[in-house]
């Protein structure tokens, strides 16, 4: 488990998708790790479960000199050293963080391995598309194990 203070940034549309979370390197995640990252606001503790990939030397490169030309010259957008993670809107509205206070966020950060918390990452998705499919696949595997049940049903 992670837990600390990190400096929150916001995801450029022009990096990857939309909607992937990029953390600075820690030696509890490797790429690609499915986890769920919490934020206590006030009583509440507000959870998103997420697929992390780690920043590396290109992402920040890319990142900051992208942070740059958009910014013309903002420091404060850029990612230096110490804790970071980027986050697209969609995941900072789940977690109820303050849009003018990112710097140094209590988050906690712990690996899960329960499939249904990917099911439930996957329906909370910021792509629409995303969240379209994985319903209808419920659906489907619903409507599926149904007409299994009726066909054995038959049989007898």
């Amino acid at each position: 488990m992670i837990r600390g203070s990190f400096r929150i940034h916001r995801q450029l549309s022009e990096l990857y998708r939309d909607h992937d979370v990029y953390i600075t390197d820690h030696p509890e995640l490797s790429f690609n790790d499915f986890v769920c990252i919490s934020h206590h606001n006030g009583r509440k503790k507000k959870r998103i479960y997420v697929w992390v990939r780690a920043i590396d030397d290109y992402y920040r490169m890319f990142y900051n000199t992208t942070s740059e030309w958009r910014f013309k010259g903002a420091t404060q957008h850029q990612i230096t050293e110490g804790d970071a993670i980027v986050l697209c809107r969609h995941y900072r509205r789940l977690l109820e963080l303050d849009e003018n206070s990112l710097d140094g966020v209590e988050l906690e950060i712990k690996k899960s391995r329960n499939p249904f918390k990917k099911i439930r990452a996957l329906l909370n998705a910021p792509d629409s598309l995303v969240r379209t499919t994985t319903f209808i696949s419920i659906i489907s595997v619903f409507l599926g194990m149904v007409a299994l049940i009726l066909g054995i049903i038959s049989l007898h």
